[in-house]
């Protein structure tokens, strides 16, 4: 249930613009299908994650 949640957030934010990284260190989601348009990046930690850089 929780794993289906979290896809469902990741396709909203993907389909809004936003680039969506799930960390995922064990790899328990290495493929994840969040449905149409959404697309997930899966990386094993948070150093891997590329998005753009945050100031502040």
């Amino acid at each position: 249930m929780a794993q289906r949640m979290i896809l469902g957030i990741a396709r909203r934010l993907t389909l809004d613009g936003h680039e969506v990284y799930l960390v995922d260190p064990e790899s328990i989601v290495p493929d994840p299908d969040p449905g149409d348009g959404g697309r997930v990046t899966v990386v094993a930690s948070l150093d891997k994650a590329s998005g753009p850089a945050r100031s502040g």
